[in-house]
């Protein structure tokens, strides 16, 4: 049995396969298919049910979302009249719904404290401390070096470096007391050397097994029975060439759990 798709001079395109026949519009089609390579490309990149996790199961999660959406602002303009004439004709029900979302934001933002930023996963992070404004050229270069190793210290940094005072530029005007530190955080999972992200074998008990034999336990893969292990046989840090790459292993996981 055949499937033809056939695009007719009324700009619609029909598909058949037999007996059955189902026709609808190039724009239907064209908005079907960009809503499904962006659910697509949404599962493979974003993954927001994390890397542990298939990506059919985070394929589904995304589909609803984004269905889910467009349904709801369909259903929107489908029925924008009759709810514009409900809204019109009992004004006091309906000034309740845009007075509860006003409440319970004023209550959210009570509770949020002073400041509130979503976590982002940009890769890089810019911080910028200053120093008292009568601090000399030392202190100020002998501060920058210690903070600079405080920073690198922290084990999902990859690299740090700090600037003081600034350029001989007319649009750097950082006095010498003014700080930047560009700090480069390691990626959230191991990639390998193509920049993609790379499962590595694993035993029964889920650690990790290494080039040497040796093996490590990843503080993010929840695991029992580790304390059989002699401590000999264990390596608190590796790098990712002492991994082995096995696609039915598990990916690992740079930084620290939440």
């Amino acid at each position: 049995m055949g499937l033809w798709f056939r695009l007719n001079k009324k700009e619609s395109i029909e598909i058949s396969s037999g007996n059955f026949n189902v026709s609808f519009s190039k724009k239907l089609a064209n908005i079907g298919i960009s809503v499904l390579l962006i659910v697509i490309l949404l599962a493979e990149y974003w993954r927001p049910l994390g890397f542990d996790r298939s990506i059919l199961i985070n394929f589904v999660f995304v589909a609803l979302i984004c269905f889910g959406l467009l349904g709801t602002f369909s259903v929107f303009k489908r029925y924008y009249s009759r709810i514009l004439r409900w809204a019109l004709d009992h004004k006091g029900l309906f000034i309740v719904i845009p007075s509860t979302i006003l409440f319970l934001g004023i209550m959210i933002m009570k509770n949020t404290g002073e400041e509130f930023m979503p976590s982002l996963n940009e890769g890089t992070f810019l911080l910028m401390p200053t120093s008292l404004p009568h601090a000399g050229v030392a202190e100020n270069k002998r501060v920058l070096q210690q903070l600079d190793m405080a920073v690198a210290g922290i084990s999902e940094i990859e690299t740090v470096v700090g600037k003081s005072g600034r350029t001989e530029s007319a649009l750097d005007p950082a006095p010498l007391s003014m700080y930047e530190n560009v700090i480069q955080y390691k990626s959230e999972f191991m990639r390998n050397t193509e920049g993609k992200r790379q499962r590595y074998k694993v035993n029964k008990d889920g650690l990790f097994v290494l080039n040497d034999g040796k093996f490590h336990v990843n503080p993010n893969n929840p695991i029992e029975g580790h304390e059989q292990y002699d401590t000999s046989q264990l390596v608190q840090f590796v790098e990712r060439g002492d991994l082995i790459p096995d696609e039915n292993g598990a990916y690992f996981r740079n930084w620290r759990p939440k």
